[in-house]
């Protein structure tokens, strides 16, 4: 029982609590450098978080591995930049979530992803595979790098290949390479680009007889589309995570810091780096680590779908209540002499079911509901006296897919396990999103009994996940697409015009007036303006259509399959028409004013986005010097 103690203790723990943050937020980074080099580099990203954030303060704190574990385990960090086999100990301890992915820089290209190298020295003959490294010496930098060691580690493992002896030398990579070359060890693990940078170093030349080999099982190219030497499938590169004591507010606002850097800005180039990405996806790292049982005490790994188990708490907590309904069921059947003896045990067993913070429900062979925990009738809405005798298809909210359902009954009545994610409708006909896993119940004899379902809602971190699209690719104040959003569109519109052959017309467009009422009625009434301005272009254009805001009162519209500059003419006119009609602001304020519009076509005044735009900007001071309230096509010079 004391095995039980412990696992009900484990489920009452992920209810813990946490205290406010303070004014001066710890900005952690995992450092293989000096840490005077790494505090450098990342000094001006603090700075700009301080503006961002007036009255706060940022400390860079550069840190080894043993310390920034030692830091993110008490609590002690507000930010971190670390690696992502690091992250995902934090996540699924519930202490640090992601908002942003580094950029890297690999030979002058932006890199989202990296890799795992596998070489050897180019003369060693007997070694020409990954199966060739067994019994082998191996360097590499230390047990806890996830690209120069467990993806490689992976990869031999897939293989059966045992390793004779792991030589970690730690950081730089440079010294992995040093020891295979000088013969210290058969074979050497690094990240990729490490080897290209080295030979730009001059330290070792790739040319057509290059002292090393590349073990490569995967010759595709990564997702960058930049083909570097690699032994492994692609990773997502280190993210960027914050506190959960962090309120929304301070993690929008860092997160719009981070999308927002250019890779030419002084902090891009500081921190040789080419930006932020919106987080990516870290699943395929969680599922390496959990395959490599590379932490024991925090990730326990069973054979079910690697990608089902996405989430520790997830599989600790099915883990536990698994343990203790089986035990629940053992209780029940054995005699009324060992009944007596064994009541108290059977008690707790019940209170930590029903006390548990995820929604437990257990069905028969016909799915109707025998039992349903208090987390159940709290996420469903429906208490236990309406739910019992009923099947969880009054939960169904009508938008999953009937191939869904097949699956799931198809490993069930096989007597597998099913997992994944549903969405269901509550009582009250709300919907959301849960992350089910459902498993049978079966009898020493094998015989299927009941159905087991325990779930879980994530509601938030989906809404979390959209908000930070949002962000990245939409104007916060009128919800139209922002300029890296109107970027993609016009690359894909580009692309498809020019297969097609068809003709599209860039609209450049500011407002005539705007600014005397910003200064006469204020930046409310202001911003109140340009979303009855944003409304009126999107109510007038078609659906294959966009109107984006590029800032301030600039827009651009972009009209595809145009047939004939005519075309774009009329809709030009139409827009210029609709915004000189008076606009009704708040406090009764009634206020008029006008727009210019320059016009460029593809392709004859331009194949790119950037000199279309170009173009239709200097179309637009054409319209302006016409006297405004006009448009003005684009005249090559």
């Amino acid at each position: 029982m004391n095995f039980i103690f412990a696992i009900v203790l484990l489920i009452s723990s992920l209810n813990c609590t946490f205290a406010a943050p303070s004014k001066n937020l710890r900005f952690g980074i995992l450092s293989f450098r000096p840490k005077e080099i790494t505090l450098k580099q990342w000094q001006p990203l603090a700075r700009e978080f301080e503006r961002v954030l007036p009255g706060y303060t940022v400390t860079v704190l550069p840190m080894t591995f043993s310390e920034i574990n030692q830091a993110t385990k008490g609590r002690q960090l507000d930010l971190i930049l670390t690696n992502p086999e690091q992250y995902i100990l934090f996540k699924n301890q519930s202490t640090m979530n992601a908002i942003a992915t580094m950029i890297t820089l690999e030979s002058g290209h932006p890199m989202t992803q990296f890799a795992g190298v596998i070489f050897t020295r180019a003369d060693r003959t007997d070694i020409q595979t990954v199966a060739d490294l067994e019994g082998k010496n191996i360097a590499s930098v230390g047990e806890e790098s996830l690209g120069s060691y467990l993806m490689q580690r992976w990869e031999l493992e897939k293989e059966h290949v045992q390793a004779g002896h792991y030589d970690f030398l730690g950081m730089p990579q440079d010294k992995v390479v040093n020891a295979v070359l000088a013969g210290q060890d058969d074979a050497g693990f690094v990240r990729s680009g490490v080897l290209e940078g080295m030979a730009r170093e001059g330290k070792i030349k790739l040319g057509k007889t290059p002292p090393l080999r590349v073990l490569t099982h995967h010759v595709s190219v990564g997702s960058d589309n930049i083909s570097l030497l690699h032994s492994t499938e692609h990773y997502p590169e280190w993210p960027f995570g914050v506190s959960p004591l962090l309120s929304p507010e301070i993690v929008r606002k860092i997160s719009l810091a981070l999308l927002n850097i250019q890779s030419n800005s002084e902090i891009a180039k500081t921190a040789k780096i080419a930006g932020f990405n919106p987080p990516a996806d870290y699943t395929p790292v969680e599922v390496l680590m959990l395959r490599l049982r590379s932490h024991p005490e925090e990730l326990k790994y069973f054979n079910f779908s690697d990608v089902a188990w996405r989430y520790r708490e997830f599989f600790l907590i099915a883990a536990a209540v698994g343990l203790l309904i089986l035990t629940l069921f053992v209780f029940l059947i054995i005699t009324n002499r060992r009944f007596k003896r064994v009541a108290n045990e059977n008690q707790k067993l019940l209170l930590a079911v029903e006390q548990s913070p995820v929604s437990i429900v257990i069905t028969d062979l016909n799915t109707k509901i025998e039992y349903a925990n208090h987390a159940f009738q709290k996420i469903t809405g429906y208490p236990l006296a309406e739910i019992i005798g009923k099947t969880p298809r009054v939960l169904k909210s009508g938008k999953v897919t009937l191939s869904v359902y097949q699956e799931m009954w198809r490993l069930l009545k096989s007597g597998e396990s099913w997992s994944g994610e549903i969405i269901n409708r509550r009582k009250d006909g709300s919907e959301y999103i849960e992350h089910s896993l459902i498993t049978p119940v079966k009898q020493r004899n094998g015989r299927i009994t009941h159905y087991l379902g325990i779930k879980q809602d994530i509601t938030e971190r989906k809404n979390a996940e959209e908000q930070i699209k949002q962000l990245a690719f939409y104007d916060p104040l009128t919800g139209l697409p922002n300029r890296r959003k109107l970027l993609d569109r016009l690359n894909y519109t580009t692309v498809i015009s020019h297969r097609e052959k068809r003709m599209f017309a860039v609209c450049m467009m500011d407002l005539d007036k705007f600014k005397a009422v910003n200064d006469a009625l204020g930046h409310t009434a202001g911003d109140e303006l340009l979303r009855q301005v944003a409304l009126r272009i999107t109510q007038r254009l078609r659906g294959s259509d966009m109107v984006a805001r590029l800032g301030g009162d600039e827009f651009v519209i972009l009209l595809e399959n145009v047939h004939s500059p005519e075309n774009a003419a009329q809709v030009a006119l139409e827009v210029i028409a609709d915004l000189t009609l008076p606009f009704n602001l708040a406090g009764e304020n009634i206020v008029q004013i006008g727009a210019s519009i320059g016009i460029s076509f593809y392709p004859q005044h331009g194949d790119t986005p950037e000199k279309l735009l170009d173009h239709a900007d200097t179309a637009l001071y054409k319209a302006k010097d016409n006297g405004r309230g006009c448009f003005a096509y684009y005249e090559a010079v």
